[in-house]
């Protein structure tokens, strides 16, 4: 986004690096991206793995490391950006032997950003969403952000979160969209109908991607927390 005016102003009292000037950043491969700084005449270029987080937001936080003139080598910085993790950013787990991704993405750009994670990391098998909203966030939006990285969306409301959307919202979302779904009754239970459905094939390399609310993400990890799932036979 643009910077506005009061924003630009209040930036000339304080040291400040800006995108596209001082510092770039691009994405250079499926599994790499380039950090570039140049300010002061102080020269960096590094060729990092790429992150589970935003690299808008990664590279922000390296023209810190610059700015506070802290020294760290170029292996250190890459093995620092390859295991940075947010718990509900693209939070990678295991239950019951399925990879589990948990994502608190609520909006479309978040959604997007999940997309691309999602992209980045393919699976030889498929993406299976489960996902809640609230009423109030831009469900249609967030659908199409992320559908082209999703083979099946497995819907359940919010039960108990007064701002959470229908079941007959979500489906009416998917429909428009054209996109495969199951819905159920509780996010609780269509999670649960995810992991039978990947139990059903024990061959098939599937992975559950859990996003759409904070209260999605926590409702599942609770019911992960207190449930006993029958682990995936061994190949």
């Amino acid at each position: 986004p643009e910077l506005t005016p009061g924003l630009i102003e209040a930036a000339t009292l304080y040291p400040t690096l800006r995108v596209n000037r001082d510092f770039h950043f691009a994405k250079t491969s499926d599994r790499h991206w380039r950090f570039d700084l140049n300010h002061e005449g102080h020269q960096q270029q590094f060729t990092l793995p790429l992150p589970g987080l935003p690299l808008a937001s990664v590279a922000a936080a390296l023209c810190a490391v610059q700015r506070l003139h802290l020294t760290m080598p170029a292996d250190r910085i890459a093995l620092t950006v390859a295991r940075l993790s947010l718990p509900g950013r693209f939070e990678q787990r295991e239950v019951a032997g399925v990879p589990v991704i948990y994502d608190v993405a609520h909006n479309p750009a978040a959604a997007a950003n999940l997309a691309r994670n999602l992209a980045n990391k393919p699976v030889n098998g498929r993406t299976l969403a489960v996902f809640a909203v609230l009423a109030d966030k831009d469900r249609d939006t967030i659908i199409a952000a992320i559908a082209g990285t999703v083979d099946h969306w497995f819907v359940g409301e919010l039960q108990g979160v007064e701002r959470g959307a229908d079941r007959q919202a979500l489906i009416h979302g998917l429909e428009k969209q054209g996109r495969p779904y199951s819905a159920y009754p509780s996010i609780e239970e269509a999670f649960t109908a995810a992991l039978g459905d990947i139990a059903s094939r024990p061959d098939s390399h599937d992975r559950i991607v859990v996003f759409g609310s904070f209260h999605t993400v926590a409702k599942v990890q609770v019911l992960v927390k207190h449930t006993t799932f029958p682990s995936l036979p061994s190949p």
